[in-house]
């Protein structure tokens, strides 16, 4: 996963349209899918990766927002919604890290 974020990321210019959040979301999807799996399995090594993926969907999304050309939001030309798709998928992933990491202890059946 690291080695084809970094090939895509490198690629980025000064001012990208809002598809360069797609690198956040493909990120943010993996820790999603582990978490969920982690949870139903009760696997620890999947709550690790996923904790792993999401915070590199963060630092994505850090590195995007650089990227970004802000000016499409106003203008609303090109695909700027991807932003806040972005924002949405890492909030799912964070609750659904906390729910993995609350079933793990047994808090939460």
């Amino acid at each position: 996963m690291a080695i084809l974020l970094y090939a895509v990321v490198r690629h980025w210019k000064r001012r990208m349209p809002g598809v360069v959040f797609l690198s956040c979301v493909a990120t943010q999807g993996l820790a999603v899918l582990a978490a969920t799996l982690c949870a139903e399995l009760t696997v620890a090594w999947l709550g690790y990766a996923a904790m792993v993926a999401f915070w590199g969907g963060l630092v994505a999304y850090v590195a995007a927002l650089r990227h970004f050309d802000l000016p499409q939001v106003v203008t609303s030309a090109g695909d700027h919604w991807v932003a806040g798709g972005a924002l949405a998928i890492s909030a799912l992933a964070a609750a659904k890290l906390v729910l993995a990491g609350a079933l793990r202890s047994g808090s939460a059946r």
